[in-house]
C-alpha cells in the first residue's frame, strides 16, 4: 500500500485511513453493489473487546470519521471503568 495525505492506497486503489491516528480503527472505501463509494468502519478487536472485528459502514467519510472518533472514545472510557472493577 502507498501512503498519501493520511490514508494509503490499496492495490485495488481504494483508500484506507486510520482515525483517529494510532487508534487500530480503519476507515476503508468501499464499491457499493449500486456502484456508490461508502466507508466501511473496522473496530479491532483489541479495543472493542469482541471475538470478531466490528464493521459498521457509513456513506460519507465525515460521517465515519465521526463515529469512528465517537467508538474510540466509548471503548477507552469502558476500558477505563473496567479497571477500576479490579
Amino acid at each position: 500500500m502507498k501512503k498519501n495525505n493520511g490514508y494509503r492506497v490499496t492495490k485495488n486503489n481504494l483508500r484506507v485511513w486510520e482515525h483517529p491516528a494510532a487508534s487500530g480503527i480503519k476507515i476503508r472505501e468501499r464499491i457499493n453493489p449500486s456502484g456508490t463509494v461508502g466507508y466501511r468502519i473496522s473496530i479491532p478487536t483489541s479495543l472493542c473487546k469482541r471475538p470478531s472485528i466490528e464493521k459498521i459502514q457509513r456513506s460519507n467519510l465525515e460521517e465515519a470519521k465521526l463515529l469512528a472518533e465517537e467508538k474510540h472514545r466509548l471503548y477507552l472510557r469502558l476500558e477505563d471503568r473496567a479497571k477500576l472493577l479490579d
